[in-house]
């Protein structure tokens, strides 16, 4: 009985070390990958700024159509700033696409950022938020290059 005592506090142990070092982590996570596409702006704005195109190239339609979407900011079609929730992130994440004009097309920039407050699963997760999510928005912008040539 005495080695069952000791196996929950070294587990107690344990788990308040991992929480204590959650505090040390960052409390906020930013993500950011840009494309160049070989079609005008206006080709991608509405891809982009239409909440119905989403489904065509997003990555997070098909992986959680339950998503929270929410626009909450256009200037002159050349940034789109919106707030979505996915379940993979647990906390609501800010994103922005911002559009260029190059001498060949258009560079798309889109960053997405995430506050995870003094959560500290959140914390623990938002160290591979440049890995999972990152890879995201580099198959949703390839997706976005693929249907914005049509």
């Amino acid at each position: 009985m005495r080695w069952l005592f000791n196996v929950l506090k070294a587990m107690a142990v344990c788990l308040g070390l991992l929480v204590g070092v959650a505090f040390f982590l960052p409390s906020h996570g930013h993500v950011e990958r840009s494309l160049d596409l070989f079609v005008p702006i206006q080709r991608v704005w509405g891809l982009i700024a239409d909440p119905q195109q989403w489904s065509t190239w997003s990555p997070w339609s098909l992986k959680d159509p339950a998503m929270k979407l929410r626009f909450e900011g256009a200037e002159s079609r050349r940034l789109l700033t919106y707030t979505l929730t996915l379940v993979e992130l647990g906390v609501p994440a800010h994103g922005a696409f911002t559009l260029d004009t190059t001498p060949v097309g258009t560079r798309v920039t889109w960053s997405l950022d995430a506050d995870f407050g003094m959560n500290p699963v959140g914390r623990w997760l938002g160290l591979g938020l440049e890995h999972t999510v990152g890879a995201d928005l580099e198959r949703g912008l390839g997706r976005l290059a693929r249907i914005s040539k049509d």
